[in-house]
């Protein structure tokens, strides 16, 4: 068959509206800081916030990670669309929920899609939601080679969800070392305590006070 078109007007090759209202966005946010002065995450993570769809395999995956690295991790999930109408809203209300919330860090993730289907994650809405946050936000939206503005306003970025679940979440083993390097700094300081009292005592009067007692008995 055939068919034909009209074309209304023509953008220049190799820019489409979309990449040009994201870079003049991007600009934008540069220019106000919205990249910079990165919060660093605790050293421990005993409370993970996570901001994805409730189902599929990127929270399953979250997780998994976070649970098979430490079991005693509590994860709250604020579910969200990760992509269509409103999504970027939702997922704005995600972040001001947990800023709010008594947790340490918050994961905002999605799975690999299309420049289309990652586009909540490259709203001013979210950015700016993301940057207001005050507890360490790590973001994990698509693949490994997608980039979008909440990776860049983020203080973290994840190549994939469940990356972003190991950066969150230190294995259970390192905090039992750390615990017992604790302990025995606890030891030492008692024991060094205890000898500096002991020297502070004269033997010589002891021994008299002792021969005192036994002559009275």
């Amino acid at each position: 068959g055939k068919f034909s078109f009209n074309a209304s007007f023509v953008v220049s090759f190799g820019e489409g509206e979309i990449f040009r209202r994201f870079n003049e966005l991007k600009e934008k946010l540069k220019l106000e800081g919205y990249f910079l002065n990165k919060k660093q995450l605790p050293e421990r993570v005993e409370n993970l916030g996570v901001i994805t769809s409730n189902t599929g395999a990127v929270i399953k995956d979250i997780i998994s990670v976070a649970k098979r690295r430490n079991p005693n991790v509590n994860i709250y999930i604020f579910p969200v669309k990760v992509q269509g109408v409103n999504a970027e809203n939702e997922i704005k209300r995600g972040l001001e929920f947990f800023n709010n919330f008594n947790i340490d860090a918050i994961i905002v993730a999605r799975g690999g899609g299309s420049s289309e289907d990652l586009s909540p994650f490259n709203t001013e809405v979210v950015a700016r939601a993301c940057f207001k946050c005050e507890k360490p936000v790590i973001s994990a939206v698509g693949h490994e080679t997608d980039y979008t503005l909440l990776d860049l306003v983020a203080d973290i970025r994840a190549s994939t969800p469940s990356v972003a679940a190991e950066i969150a979440v230190k294995e259970s083993k390192n905090q039992l070392y750390e615990l017992l390097i604790k302990y025995k700094q606890i030891q030492k300081a008692i024991d060094t305590k205890i000898n500096g009292y002991l020297n502070l005592i004269n033997l010589d009067h002891v021994d008299m006070m002792i021969r005192k007692y036994q002559a009275l008995i």
